[in-house]
């Protein structure tokens, strides 16, 4: 199966800076990936683009997020996975944006590599470029997971990530649409106040695994850190089942 991962939110610690910074992965099987490209066209024409156009969810018109949104709630192929570093409950004003990107991808990676455990199968990876990260830190942060004892399922994830962008790979706009209905929950967005409905709408898209409150908010949906104070920040978290 492949994962495409992109972001949401600033990754430094500031007053001004967003107070999530957000990492979604929208997984689809290798099989599947066919769909995922019908998917993409079926969006562009629910939100009135052209065929070729590249789909940004933060350019779109609030009656297109809603369209797009129920689209995405229907495909029962895809599987969103969410990694929230909640900056406002964390000390570590120290981190650099390129450490903030970095941990909250290796909480990502892991949960990536449960789906595909339990599925017997292995994720391949394709993060879009990030500005001003240059790809050589990411290179040295894999090879660093890999060196040390995490709660990544390896046996899971052959090969190192790629890097791309939407424009040459168009299912990083699956992930786009990800990361930023979760921003749009955590964050806000275009001065807008923190809105979960688009997130209500496909949270039956999130990873789940067994049963109960921890089925989601460990899997689908990680808040880091995942404390009492945190989680309270967002009392609607409760309603995503």
């Amino acid at each position: 199966m492949h994962a495409f991962i992109d972001e949401s939110g600033q990754r430094a610690f500031t007053r001004r800076s967003s107070p999530c910074f957000v990492m979604s992965a929208a997984l689809v099987a290798d099989a599947d990936l066919p769909r995922a490209g019908q998917l993409l066209a079926e969006l562009r024409e629910a939100t009135s683009r052209a065929p070729s156009h590249e789909l940004h969810w933060n350019r779109l018109r609030p009656e297109h997020r809603a369209r797009a949104a129920a689209i995405v709630a229907r495909t029962g192929w895809l599987t969103f996975s969410t990694a929230v570093l909640c900056k406002r409950h964390l000390d570590f004003a120290t981190w650099s944006e390129h450490e903030t990107y970095l941990r909250t991808f290796r909480i990502l990676l892991e949960r990536l590599s449960w789906f595909a455990r339990e599925r017997e199968s292995d994720v391949h990876y394709t993060l879009a470029s990030v500005h001003r990260f240059p790809v050589s830190k990411l290179r040295a942060f894999e090879h660093v997971l890999r060196t040390r004892q995490t709660e990544i399922a390896w046996d899971h994830v052959p090969k190192p990530g790629r890097v791309d962008q939407p424009s040459r790979n168009e299912l990083l706009q699956l992930a786009d649409f990800a990361a930023s209905i979760a921003g749009e929950a955590f964050n806000g967005g275009d001065a807008r106040p923190s809105d979960p409905t688009h997130l209500r709408t496909v949270a039956g898209r999130l990873y789940r695994r067994g049963r109960g409150p921890r089925a989601l908010l460990s899997y689908g949906l990680k808040l880091y850190p995942s404390s009492d104070a945190a989680l309270e920040s967002y009392p609607w978290l409760a309603g995503l089942g």
